[in-house]
């Protein structure tokens, strides 16, 4: 049987990190996945020819006899061994930074014979500033919708896990690296030399890949070097959602402003 851990969130939330550290241990995989995609396309597919009416009325029909679960379980299964086979493991990370996969995740656990989720947020400014220093190709009003999307879908789609997932946020991976490793540890099995090797690397190895990033930094709002309208647009996409999920303008948490 394959396990497959998916590493959900928005980019530059330490999924890159998370991944990255999990490879030190018995998981492997792609640096990112983004194959999420193709299932949800192929199972859009066998819902379409089901619901097409095609031989729905006669019993002769292979596709009137199809079971939309049952063909979703032998495709799964078929992607599990591509995988296995491809990476030479059982155990499969699984990193896509996007929304597809967090909005696709109640059937990726329905549908795999064994299948961990793993979500990170960050902060809307911090997250937003790293948007942009890595993509500064990308309109700044996409970066702050891309954020708010993310939270919003993880919010409402984590309820369909039935609590098979696990969730921390960037300043965990900041300030809380062993209790973040024990998570992770207990959640997927890993031994404690996995543990130790996991919380290592974490430790060390900067989220974003730079020695040159301040790995605690937290960004004031007061002090960000954005337009006018981009401050504008950042309150209009992102500030309710903030607020909602507790982040403040110029501390990390709102709490931390008593």
């Amino acid at each position: 049987m394959v396990e497959i851990c998916y590493i959900l969130g928005t980019t530059r939330s330490g999924t890159s990190a998370l991944r990255n550290a999990l490879a030190e241990t018995k998981f492997k995989g792609p640096g990112e996945g983004h194959l999420v995609p193709l299932l949800s396309d192929i199972l859009a597919v066998v819902h379409k020819q089901k619901k097409s009416g095609l031989g729905a009325n006669s019993s002769g029909n292979g596709l009137f006899r199809m079971s939309e679960y049952e063909m979703g379980i032998s495709i799964f299964l078929g992607y599990e061994r591509y995988l296995q086979k491809t990476y030479g493991s059982e155990f499969i990370i699984d990193k896509t930074p996007t929304i597809e996969p967090i909005k696709f995740s109640p059937y990726l656990n329905r549908f795999h014979s064994a299948a961990k989720f793993i979500h990170c947020a960050r902060r809307h400014i911090d997250n937003i500033i790293s948007k942009c220093r890595k993509f500064p190709e990308v309109p700044f009003d996409i970066h702050c919708r891309e954020w708010t999307d993310c939270s919003l879908a993880w919010e409402e789609k984590k309820l369909q896990l039935h609590g098979n997932f696990i969730e921390f946020d960037y300043f965990d991976l900041v300030n809380n690296v062993n209790g973040v490793s024990m998570q992770v540890a207990n959640y997927l099995g890993l031994s404690e030399e996995e543990r130790s090797t996991f919380s290592n690397y974490i430790g060390i190895q900067r989220a974003e890949g730079s020695n040159e990033t301040d790995f605690g930094r937290v960004a004031r709002f007061s002090d960000v070097e954005w337009t006018d309208k981009d401050k504008i647009d950042f309150m209009r996409i992102c500030g309710l959602r903030g607020l909602q999920v507790g982040y403040g303008l110029d501390y990390y948490f709102e709490e931390f402003k008593a």
